[in-house]
């Protein structure tokens, strides 16, 4: 009855999806409050199968994934403690494969993830790694933002560790990350997974890469240096078996030379393969695709051809654009590495691309207005701005702008006005003595005690490198002022700072 007026004209297997589509149609839209646990799980194996959760604009979102909807939410909040861990892993699978993720709102999903891996029973925890790697996907983004839960499940996990492979190992330290844990937590937890890893010759080249992913984040004063020195070692002799491979060498190469490792070859090749590819008109996927050739360029002979294909690479872009869009970005950010720390290569990116790069990435409201409603940093910033203009010192230009290429916000710079037309311009690499540049990192990146994580340090390392002068803003320490009314004071002490040095 559900496909019968489909029936006319289709295969056995557009017979079978297509039945299951409506299946999953009525069950999840229409009688969802009437699935039994075990009946849930089964329906949400179905939606991993189909990599499409009912009702969502998969064809037309141009970001990556989707939050959970609501329905979905307020189901699983009720089902998720009556399921075992093995079930529940079964549940996140569709989540991760229909590109579903947990936001900040859905706190009591995220508790009750949590316990299904501290109340994982042990006798079970090899058996069913797939589970346990499943969960530990769904909590990566904002999900395990509990400290102390996280640090509980380190200290279970610690002994089987040894027994596992490398997906859940590598699942488990992605899931660390929102949790900021402290140093004494993550490395003798780094140390023991990286161990288990080697040798790196057996693993995936995406692996690798989500591994130096992760050693980049947590990394402070290069102590991690060793491991991403044996992980460039592995790159070539490594597994390159997928036609994607392409993307997860640029972002592999990107992050390490972002940790000062670098394969000067490497990079020579993809610049000069980035400079034969079109990039113009990236806001459409045609554009977009026509850019990204490159990635499937620098893979293995037998793969490379596929980027010929038009139809895998539309849907490879409607269903990875993020992705897409960033591997450009660290194309930028490579020429832009090579650029200030003088590597010796054979090829730089071409002028006219960096500028079309520079202008797609940076061309973000706040260059134009502070008066909009954005993120939690992007308001944060522009209220930063707007008390900032009210105590502007003398002799100083105050402006809200991208300070390098590859910077992905905005920062409030603070020039001294010299008596002459010169201002700042973001697209110039020089060294700006008489330039302060406040810095505000992102709430994920600023951890419990104060420590900084992930994108914030390589940028404020590239601007201390520049020779710019940088002072760091708190969010924390701003928003407790302002509700002092004391924003203002917070301000003039931070540039006090500044003009007690010089």
């Amino acid at each position: 009855m559900l496909t019968a007026h489909l029936r006319d004209n289709m295969s056995s297997q557009d017979f079978t999806s297509g039945h299951n589509k409506l299946l999953m149609q009525k069950l999840l839209l229409k009688h969802i409050d009437l699935l039994t646990p075990p009946q849930l799980v089964f329906t949400m194996f179905l939606v991993g199968i189909s990599r499409e959760f009912p009702g969502l604009p998969y064809q037309s979102q141009l970001e990556q994934g989707f939050p959970i909807p609501d329905t979905l939410n307020h189901k699983l909040e009720q089902v998720l403690p009556e399921l075992s861990s093995a079930e529940v892993g079964v549940v996140c699978h569709g989540l991760h494969l229909s590109y579903l993720h947990l936001e900040t709102r859905h706190r009591i999903v995220r508790n009750h993830l949590l316990n299904s891996i501290l109340f994982f029973p042990e006798k079970s925890l090899v058996r069913n790694q797939l589970a346990l790697a499943s969960i530990a996907k769904t909590l990566k983004r904002r999900g395990a933002i509990n400290q102390a839960a996280v640090s509980q499940i380190i200290q279970k996990l610690d002994p089987y560790l040894d027994y596992m492979e490398c997906y859940p190992k590598l699942r488990l330290l992605q899931m660390c990350l929102s949790a900021k844990l402290p140093s004494s937590t993550w490395k003798p937890f780094i140390h023991k997974i990286f161990e288990g890893l080697k040798p790196m010759e057996n693993l995936r080249l995406k692996d690798l890469e989500q591994l130096a992913f992760c050693l980049l984040y947590f990394q402070e004063n290069n102590e991690l240096q060793p491991y991403l020195l044996e992980i460039l070692k592995g790159v070539n002799s490594c597994d390159w078996s997928d036609v994607r491979s392409g993307r997860s060498y640029v972002y592999l190469i990107s992050h390490l030379a972002k940790a000062q490792v670098y394969c000067l070859s490497s990079i020579d090749s993809i610049l000069e393969k980035a400079n034969q590819c079109d990039m113009s008109e990236l806001h459409t996927d045609v554009g977009l695709a026509n850019a990204i050739d490159f990635l499937f360029r620098l893979n293995i002979p037998i793969l490379s051809d596929v980027g010929s294909d038009a139809v895998y690479v539309t849907k490879f872009i409607k269903r990875n654009r993020c992705l897409s869009e960033n591997s450009l970005f660290q194309v930028l950010e490579l020429d832009f590495i090579r650029d200030i720390y003088k590597l010796k290569t054979k090829h730089a990116l071409d002028d006219g691309k960096r500028i079309k790069l520079v202008k797609h990435f940076q061309s973000h409201p706040l260059r134009r207005t502070t008066d909009y409603e954005g993120s939690f940093h992007l308001n944060t910033l522009s209220l930063l701005y707007r008390d900032l203009k009210v105590i502007q010192p003398k002799n100083f230009r105050i402006s809200l702008e991208y300070p390098m290429p590859c910077s992905t916000s905005p920062n409030i710079i603070l020039e001294r006005y010299r008596g002459d037309t010169e201002c700042f311009h973001p697209d110039i690499l020089h060294s700006y003595e008489n330039t302060l540049i406040l810095f505000l990192p992102k709430k994920s990146e600023v951890g419990y005690e104060g420590q900084l994580f992930g994108r914030c340090k390589t940028e404020i390392n590239y601007l201390n490198h520049l020779g710019y002068n940088v002072e760091i803003l708190n969010w924390k320490d701003y928003y407790d002022a302002l509700k002092r009314k004391k924003n203002l004071k917070y301000l003039r002490s931070v540039l006090n700072r500044y003009f007690f040095n010089h």
